[in-house]
């Protein structure tokens, strides 16, 4: 409770001095404008007071835009800030669904606590863009009846956010190959995260339920999206999905979405997923081993 006091005062103080600098540009912005009108209406020479006129004004604009820009920048880096609560609650909530794996609880049960942690997590982004976003997990499964492994790769949504809209083909599998998220992904191993600020703008976007209809009437109902392998990487190449090299176990998906366009950063959100998917990955990894050792 201290530190988070301390905090809340830091942050504050922080908001107070984007503040400050803001009306002290401001103030300079308007003295500025005066000082201009007085030299025009002072000056003998008209060419020079034009000259001295268009001058400061392109200085000031080129001041406006600056101040713009840092005030944009600094508003979202306090976000982060007021996110970190809801964070926290994500991996609070992600903890208890892993003691509820070692209890042996049913896996509805286990789901309850992981819905929470990602409704969290969900929440916690929305604060940072300022648009409502939504979180899921995709379990990665294998199709063992094909010899082809690209097509024998497969994804099912495992859990949702509690505000995320369930849908009927939830427990569906979708192929890799009919999504552009996931096959980047596989293809490319050293790839971090697949990222898009516009989907619709993405050259051959490939989405199943897009294409399958599967969303209902709204079927893009998302147009930004990011998504994290829940893995672990390998220092060599080991046989893992079905057969062929891979360099890292992948167990599943972490997929963030939202409606709006151009919400996401990379340099600041890929990160900040990033980490909860590590530790989902242990969760996740240790929850499969005990639902297979549970089955028959």
């Amino acid at each position: 409770m201290k530190r988070a006091g301390i905090f809340k005062t830091q942050l504050a103080s922080a908001a107070k001095a984007v503040s400050l600098v803001g009306s002290l540009n401001l103030l300079g912005s308007v003295c500025s404008i005066v000082a201009l009108g007085s030299v025009y209406l002072a000056s003998p020479d008209e060419i020079l007071a034009r000259t001295f006129a268009l001058s400061i004004g392109l200085l000031l604009m080129v001041s406006w835009v600056l101040l713009g820009v840092h005030f944009v920048r600094d508003h979202r880096r306090l976000r982060y800030g007021e996110a970190l609560e809801d964070l926290h609650q994500a991996f609070h909530s992600l903890r208890d669904a892993w003691f509820r794996v070692d209890l042996e609880d049913s896996e509805d049960s286990i789901q309850h606590f992981v819905r929470d942690s990602l409704q969290s997590l969900a929440t916690a982004f929305s604060i940072v863009t300022g648009v409502h976003c939504r979180v899921c997990v995709k379990e990665l499964v294998l199709d063992r009846g094909t010899s082809d492994p690209m097509r024998a790769l497969q994804t099912r949504t495992w859990c949702r956010s509690a505000d995320g809209d369930a849908r009927d083909d939830d427990s569906r599998p979708e192929w890799i190959t009919e999504n552009t998220d996931f096959i980047q992904l596989v293809r490319e191993p050293g790839r971090r995260c697949f990222f898009s600020n516009n989907l619709l703008g993405e050259p051959g976007y490939r989405n199943s339920h897009w294409e399958s209809g599967g969303a209902g009437n709204d079927e893009r109902n998302y147009l930004s999206a990011i998504v994290w392998p829940i893995r672990k990487k390998h220092p060599g190449p080991r046989k893992h999905n079905g057969g062929f090299l891979a360099s890292q176990d992948v167990i599943g998906y972490l997929c963030l979405d939202s409606r709006a366009v151009g919400v996401f950063d990379f340099d600041r959100d890929v990160p900040m997923g990033a980490a909860y998917a590590d530790a989902f990955y242990i969760f996740f990894k240790d929850f499969k081993e005990h639902e297979s050792q549970r089955t028959p």
